[in-house]
């Protein structure tokens, strides 16, 4: 028997596709022979590690399994769902279309198309691993028996290698560093983070930055964020885009406050990584964000500015306060240790390969 991963996209960093790689390693850790095919991938650091879906057509038998991380609209769902092999979806939920309306028809169509095929292989696999029990709960509702919770596998070691010098010297000055990881696109609401840090910076605290981190994936949206930031003419807020891994852990490590407005989140490895670094963490309620905080850092209800902006400057200058929001991000974390998780993704997975 052997293992097959495949995923429609794979690029180096981020969640969905370290989640692939992380399996993987589980995978062969515990003795199974595994293969990763993915329909589109370029980056030359992890092209050895991987094949073209168009070469795995016939080498599936039935007593294969296959994993398939499923997070867009794809003709890959289809071919998988007539699969004769042990089938095992991995969900980590679709952005839903209507954030992209005014910005992107064809990111709708294809997370539209994407959402409606998770209702079609209801009944086709044999089991389901989510990543957040709010992805579990959209599968049950859409039909789906056979299901679990298993978060996104991390490997935290890897945030242990040394930060890019450069960046601490620059940005681990007097001000205070508000940060939000996160690719630009609409469902990540990074228009409120700007408009909250606003209020913050023009009426709390002049002496403060708001940093974005996050690669360009929908232009249209960013040509807007672009537009505001000119607008209220706020000053202070860096937009670095994608940058190297090391870059990265320089602006954790310099980052007083993460500040997530994020309405739409299958699971969200920030608030990990924020966590990790202990960078306190405020969030909006929504979606699967305030179950990876669990009791680690503030969760919000309502997007009243002013009030987050009080919220921000509390924890920023009461050390008692921030403290305590530490030492639960702390605790919180234990739930996502490596060896904890892996342990969990191959007993669930155990249940339905052969004995």
């Amino acid at each position: 028997m052997k293992i097959f991963q495949i995923v429609s996209d794979l690029s180096y960093g981020d969640a969905v596709s370290n989640d692939v790689f992380a399996v993987d390693d589980v995978l062969k850790e515990y003795g199974y022979d595994t293969e990763i095919y993915a329909g589109f991938y370029s980056d030359k650091r992890i092209k050895k590690k991987i094949k073209p879906i168009n070469s795995i057509y016939n080498k599936i038998s039935s007593e294969d399994a296959v994993i398939y991380h499923l997070c867009i609209g794809t003709e890959i769902t289809d071919w998988f769902k007539k699969l004769n092999c042990i089938k095992i979806l991995r969900y980590h939920n679709i952005t839903p279309p209507e954030f992209f309306y005014g910005y992107n028809d064809k990111l709708i169509e294809i997370t539209r198309f994407g959402r409606q095929s998770v209702f079609e292989l209801a009944g086709n696999v044999d089991f389901a691993i989510c990543d957040s029990e709010y992805n579990r709960q959209e599968l049950i509702d859409c039909g789906f028996k056979n299901t679990s919770s298993i978060p996104v596998i991390i490997k935290f070691d890897d945030y242990r290698q040394k930060p890019s010098e450069e960046i601490i010297k620059r940005y681990n000055d007097d001000k205070k560093n508000i940060l939000f990881v996160g690719r630009s696109a609409p469902n990540k609401k990074i228009e409120d983070i700007i408009i909250a840090f606003d209020y913050y910076k023009k009426n709390i605290n002049n002496n403060c930055r708001l940093i974005l981190i996050g690669s360009d994936s929908v232009p249209s949206y960013t040509e807007k964020l672009e537009e505001l930031i000119n607008n209220l003419g706020t000053g202070d807020i860096i937009r670095p885009g994608h940058i190297k891994f090391d870059e990265i852990l320089g602006f954790y490590k310099s980052a007083d406050l993460f500040l997530c407005m994020s309405e739409h989140e299958g699971f969200c490895v920030p608030l990990l990584e924020a966590m990790y670094f202990d960078v306190p963490v405020i969030a909006y309620n929504a979606a699967a964000v305030p179950e990876t905080l669990g009791k680690g850092g503030i969760v919000f209800k309502n997007k009243n500015f002013a009030k987050i902006g009080e919220i921000m400057n509390l924890i920023l200058n009461d050390e008692k306060l921030k403290d305590v929001i530490i030492k639960n991000q702390r605790e919180r974390l234990r739930d996502f240790e490596y060896d904890k998780v892996k342990k969990r993704f191959v007993e669930s997975i155990r249940e339905v390969l052969p004995k």
